[in-house]
């Protein structure tokens, strides 16, 4: 057939056919009446009710400045008249004009490349460069949208407004406390700890309400909330109504513990009050469906409740999963079908520290994302419901020390397809607790695959629990070999006051850190406790990954080049591929996870087949991160393609950049490099250039920017010429601090505001200890001010707030901030007299600039 030209129209024909192949219900150029005008409007795809959105796209032929102009302004219209509050923008290439048949352009189209945008009644977006099956991926999220941080901040303060005066009026129920404590997992009793179960108690039920209220349209069984508070007995009314959803449709890890938690405070006059308040703030949130699907009960969960400084539990943004999952679950990678549903359903994934399911979720939906351009590949129709029913019993695992968090994670993976009815989730809580045999949660896995049923000091069963659809109940658990483990582990570290397992009182939370030491020496557990507990769960993971298996973590930035992390990144060398790391260097964004400050890092790595050679590792460098899942997408797809450039060439940089925006740039890192360690070099820096200027310098040369290297210059390590001091923990425990003179002098603390200046004076005395502090072993005092100095470094810097790096002082000191450093003389360890005088050391590091000027 000779070649013909096809109509704008045609092409919008074939797009929405090809959304429809996809699973996406797609009417092209369909009339709809503006809703605040009279006139007609003709979108050219309606992607119809996509979870109650309604969303258009707007097609052009054509790539000019003037088609863009006004394909945006007919897309800006569709949401001002109305007719959407999301329009997608989609300029076709010319080339899909001229055609030799209808089922060529069908192929042509679903590979050629078409540049998109996203508007929304907040926001414009940007253009990015996208096929067929990256323009239904970002469909599905396209509601994330809808969902602004004022609006998530808004439903935060309004749950948090009714949660904290339900848990007033709970609260007073005194006898439940000991009761809803042990019901919910919580085992310490401090200070404020009755209201801070109540508030845990109330959001739970106001969760299972929201649940109760998404059912209302699906199931005319189930009771709408307005009706179960309209009755005289709340309480009654609403167990009626979530045993009928037990008994007749499932959803049993969602309104289990509710029950319970209703039954436990049965009798409280007030608790009608507390119910109806709660459901009225549920009634209003389940308004905001694409809150609900943006993980909104999870970031609420977060904000009001999680002991961050104790459990180190934090909470991984959206963008920040999507983004490692979409990396980590690249189809390619995996000898899968993904169009088979038996196939899919074989992957085996975890979470050994799962709180409310984030990264499970993202996981979830990067199948999804598979499955669906894997059966539209294959001619033929996604089948939704039966994978995802399928992956949430069998592929998707979760291990939590918190009864609540699983609950709650179970809720996230049901919300986001609530027709599906499951059997069995395997979603399991784990005992955490001391004793004379202490549970440490999902690291009791460190022993065996099997962890078994235990007993807590009260003789009461505290072994995982697990929800399914029976219940929740209390078994022996077997973590399976994984395909993927992926985790956002505890940050709690042992240096600098020791906060592992921080949560509990200090007797259980030294059993367990014994335990948990006893472990590590006595199984050979290639982690170091003083980098934290994400060190040992790295290793955990490490020993159920199959080979060819993943392992995706978020953890902190020290990975990379901390000392304590060298074990972690030993382990990760030796037996992975590390395909991607990714690191933040946005002004005040540095990290990957919610309500924190710490500097993250993200990894993506295979471990390796026998006889499998790792390759080269792209170092992601982010100048922006992504705000929104479908900006996660751009970026996944733009790291993907972007093959990145090595420290050692003598220029070109490699830019992650979409038309209008730039989100950083890619660096190679050679695999021998990241087999002996050296993680840091090609992610010290935003810019390609300075990490080339640094890598340089450590090669020993001076390199220019479009000079290249000019000249050579000699280095040497600080260790060859001399020793940092004693650990700060090493240092509480051989003396503690003092107000008083003695011959101990001590520069205490780093306040930023303070010390900025290089020239600085003792501000504190030592005074040593007589006896050693509980439970820590005593410090030789001696020894340690043996390793005092007067030059110090600091221990930790934070490069939008520090000051200075080193320090002069006029006499020796120690410091439980600052390292202090002492010389060598002819290549021995420093004592007395062969001790290399202070000043030549300090004008080696600081410069003879500084001492010139100092009184030093």
């Amino acid at each position: 057939m000779p070649p013909f030209e096809v109509r704008e129209e045609v092409l919008n024909v074939v797009l929405a056919n090809l959304l429809e192949e996809r699973g996406l219900l797609s009417v092209p150029e369909t009339i709809r009446r503006s809703v605040r005008g009279r006139k007609h409007r003709l979108p050219d795809v309606t992607v119809a009710d996509l979870w109650g959105i309604r969303i258009v796209i707007e097609g052009r032929v054509g790539r000019t400045p003037g088609i863009r102009r006004s394909l945006l302004h007919d897309s800006r219209m569709r949401i001002e008249e109305g007719i959407c509050p999301i329009c997608l923008s989609v300029l076709y290439p010319a080339e899909l004009r001229v055609v030799t048949s209808m089922p060529l352009l069908k192929r042509t189209m679903a590979r050629e490349s078409l540049i998109v945008r996203v508007i929304s009644e907040s926001s414009d977006g940007d253009w990015a460069d996208t096929t067929v099956d990256g323009l239904s991926e970002i469909l599905r999220r396209s509601y994330e949208l809808l969902v602004s941080e004022d609006v998530v901040a808004s439903a935060v303060g309004e749950l948090e407004e009714s949660i904290d005066t339900a848990s007033e009026i709970l609260v007073s129920a005194q006898a439940a406390a000991p009761r809803l404590r042990d019901l919910l997992g919580i085992r310490e009793e401090t200070d404020g700890e009755d209201l801070r179960i109540s508030r845990i108690a109330a959001l739970t039920l106001v969760n299972a309400m929201i649940f109760q209220q998404t059912l209302v349209a699906r199931a005319p069984r189930v009771w709408p909330l307005k009706r179960s508070i309209a009755r005289p007995h709340v309480a009654e009314a609403l167990t009626n109504a979530w045993e009928i959803i037990i008994g007749e449709i499932d959803y049993v890890p969602i309104f289990s513990l509710a029950l319970k938690i209703v039954d436990v405070l049965s009798g409280n006059p007030g608790l009608n009050d507390a119910l109806r308040t709660l459901a009225e703030s549920a009634m209003r949130i389940t308004g905001r469906r694409a809150a609900l699907r943006h993980d909104l009960m999870g970031r609420i969960y977060h904000h009001l409740l999680a002991d961050r400084k104790y459990f180190g539990a934090y909470y991984t943004t959206v963008p920040a999963a999507t983004l490692l999952l979409k990396l980590t679950l690249d189809p390619s990678h995996f000898r899968v079908n993904w169009s088979n549903l038996d196939q899919v359903c074989e992957l085996r994934i975890a979470d050994l520290a799962s709180g409310t399911g984030t990264l499970l979720k993202a996981a979830l939906q990067s199948i999804v994302d598979n499955h669906v351009r894997s059966r539209a590949e294959d001619k033929d129709s996604p089948n939704l419901l039966s994978l995802h029913q399928a992956l949430v019993e069998d592929s998707l695992w979760g291990f939590d020390v918190v009864p609540f968090a699983i609950h709650l994670a179970a809720s996230a993976l049901a919300m986001h397809e609530p027709d599906a009815q499951f059997r069995d989730m395997r979603l399991h809580t784990m005992s955490l607790g001391g004793g004379r045999w202490p549970n440490l949660g999902s690291l009791d896995f460190l022993s065996g695959s099997r962890v078994r049923v235990q007993a807590d000091l009260f003789g009461s069963p505290t072994g995982p629990g697990r929800v399914t659809a029976a219940g929740e109940v209390r078994e022996t658990v077997e973590v399976p070999l994984l395909d993927l483990c992926v985790m956002n582990p505890p940050f709690t570290r042992s240096v600098g006051g020791n906060l592992l397992f921080g949560h509990a009182p200090p007797r259980q939370r030294r059993q367990m850190q014994d335990e948990l030491g006893n472990i590590v020496r006595r199984r050979g557990v290639p982690a170091n406790i003083t980098a934290g507990l994400g060190s040992v769960f790295a290793a955990l993971a490490h020993q159920y990954i199959k080979p060819g298996g993943y392992l995706a973590l978020v953890l902190p930035r020290a990975l990379l080049s901390g000392v304590a992390w060298g074990r972690t990144r030993q382990l990760i060398g030796t037996y992975y591929h590390v395909e991607y790391v990714i690191v933040s260097h946005e002004p005040g964004r540095w990290n990957f996870s919610e309500n924190t400050s710490l500097s993250e890092c993200l990894i993506v790595a295979r471990r390796l087949q026998e006889g499998e050679i790792p390759v080269e590792t792209k170092i992601v460098n982010l100048w922006v991160q992504p705000k929104t899942s479908i900006e996660a997408l751009t970026v996944s797809d733009l790291v993907r393609r972007t093959p990145g450039v090595h420290l050692d060439a003598e220029t070109g940089i490699d830019e992650l950049r979409t038309e209008t925006q730039k989100f950083g740039e890619v660096i190679i890192c050679p695999p021998e490099r990241i087999r002996v360690g050296q993680w840091n070099q090609e992610a010290a820096f935003s810019q390609t250039d300075l990490n080339r200027v640094a890598y340089h310098l450590k090669e020993g040369q001076i390199y220019i920017p479009g000079r290249g290297a000019i000249a050579s210059i000699p280095r040497i390590h600080l260790q060859g010429l001399g020793e940092l001091g004693s650990d700060r923990r090493d240092i509480h425990d051989g003396f503690r601090p003092t107000p008083d003179p003695t011959p101990y002098a001590a520069f205490w603390g780093h306040s930023t505001d303070l010390v900025r200046h290089l020239s600085q004076t003792p501000n504190r005395h030592l005074s040593p200890l007589g006896r050693p502090l509980p439970g820590r072993p005593r410090r030789d005092p001696h020894l340690l001010w043996s390793r005092s100095g007067r030059l110090l470094i600091a221990e930790r810097l934070r490069l939008n707030t520090v000051r200075v790096l080193s320090v002069y002082l006029d006499r020796q000191v120690l410091s439980n901030t600052w390292w202090p450093f002492s010389g060598f003389h002819g290549g021995q360890r420093s004592s007395g007299r062969n001790r290399t005088h202070p000043r030549a050391l300090a004008q080696l590091y600081l410069g003879s600039d500084f001492l010139d000027s100092s009184s030093g």
